[in-house]
């Protein structure tokens, strides 16, 4: 199984979201998937970024060099494309690119709502409100760490189809519980579960997706 990780990386403002993205994508790897990651950022992806992403999933294959139409291009060659939100950056390609490969699955990931800290990440905020409802309209599927965080956050108003979201903290657990994984914390924004549980409950819904 081939699946695309689309990641932000926009400044400062989804360090947490791109190193828990990594992570999973990690764990994946590990788990024989052929992911891969693109970061969306603004302007080209400099040395520290890319070293950044080795350290973050060093076994993972890095093609941020890839301009944004080269990305939209390559994406019918996944069997599943992964979102990770909120970001910004190439929300209408992806949405394009989405209503002409309908049977291409979709999976958002809607890690945590963008706290107003300045005039930029208020733009971001903006954008957002903007796309995500448009993107969760023709995702597959929506996943949240857990249905009870995801409904205190605004990805829940987002989401006007209730029936495609997917508690990965709910398999996840089933998963933890059949490898007696235990759970994990991380001084990140994030609580994260074991990252190889959430790795598995993401591989279990791709292959609840892939026809």
């Amino acid at each position: 199984m081939r699946v695309i990780h689309i990641i932000p990386s926009a400044f400062d403002y989804f360090d947490d979201i791109r190193r828990h993205a990594f992570s999973i994508l990690e764990k994946q790897i590990e788990s024989g998937v052929e992911a891969e990651a693109f970061t969306l950022q603004y302007g080209s992806v400099t040395r520290g970024q890319k070293s950044a992403a080795k350290l973050d999933a060093p076994a993972s294959r890095f093609i941020g060099l890839f301009g944004l139409n080269e990305l939209v291009d390559s994406l019918s060659n996944f069997d599943v494309v992964h979102l990770h939100c909120p970001f910004l950056g190439a929300a209408k390609k992806i949405i394009d690119w989405r209503k002409k490969n309908p049977d291409r699955p979709l999976v958002i990931t809607y890690h945590r709502d963008l706290d107003f800290s300045d005039l930029f990440s208020l733009f971001i905020i903006g954008y957002n409100y903007f796309y995500l409802p448009r993107l969760f309209a023709v995702a597959t599927a929506v996943a949240g760490s857990s249905a009870e965080e995801f409904a205190q956050t605004k990805g829940r108003r987002y989401l006007k189809q209730p029936e495609k979201f997917t508690d990965i903290s709910a398999s996840a657990v089933d998963i933890e519980k059949e490898a007696g994984i235990h759970l994990t914390d991380t001084p990140d924004k994030l609580k994260l579960l074991s990252t190889d549980a959430e790795a598995l409950a993401y591989i279990k819904l791709y292959k609840n997706l892939v026809i």
